[in-house]
């Protein structure tokens, strides 16, 4: 399953939009072609659970309208002096990280990404958030295990270790597929 590659050239009736054809449409067609079995389990991982520091939240802004555009995924690139919300962009005085719209649970995807590890934010906080992180705290130098620690801790929260449910997608049969 980790060697072969294949080219899909598939032709959908109607007008079927991308989260159909990537989602229930791609499954019909990799079961019938592939003889692909597979069932979901739910298992604990590990986490970092997100939560408010001693003193509270510190640095996060109300998110100001307009200063950032909604990602969809296939979108281009924000044209020059635009960012796309929840993202981190380096400042404009280089002195840091700007980053603009953002809800804690954004920030724990962000946090998810950036360790390889889930987060679950526990800190109870709603709405979205400009905030700027500044490189001399150790940003640039932090390998990206200690990297969520320090954002956490200049903005006021913190992240213990905790579990949490995780989806797993088992693959239970694939073959080669058939011919056309």
């Amino acid at each position: 399953m980790g060697t072969e590659r294949y080219d899909i050239d598939a032709k959908a009736e109607g007008a079927p939009g991308q989260q159909a054809m990537r989602g229930p449409m791609l499954q019909a067609l990799l079961e019938d072609r592939f003889q692909l079995k597979i069932h979901r389990e739910s298992r604990e991982v590990p986490a970092f659970v997100l939560g408010v520091g001693k003193g509270g939240p510190k640095r996060l802004q109300p998110a100001q309208d307009g200063k950032c555009i909604p990602h969809e995924p296939g979108m281009p690139r924000p044209q020059e002096g635009q960012h796309f919300c929840g993202l981190f962009y380096p400042s404009v005085d280089k002195d840091g990280v700007d980053v603009y719209g953002i809800s804690m649970g954004d920030l724990c995807r962000q946090f998810t990404q950036l360790a390889r590890q889930e987060c679950v934010d526990k800190t109870g906080i709603a709405g979205k958030f400009d905030f700027h992180l500044d490189a001399g705290d150790g940003l640039p130098v932090a390998q990206t295990d200690e990297l969520v620690y320090l954002i956490a801790e200049q903005l006021g929260l913190k992240l213990d270790q905790g579990k949490t449910p995780s989806q797993f997608v088992i693959v239970d049969r694939v073959e080669r597929p058939s011919g056309n």
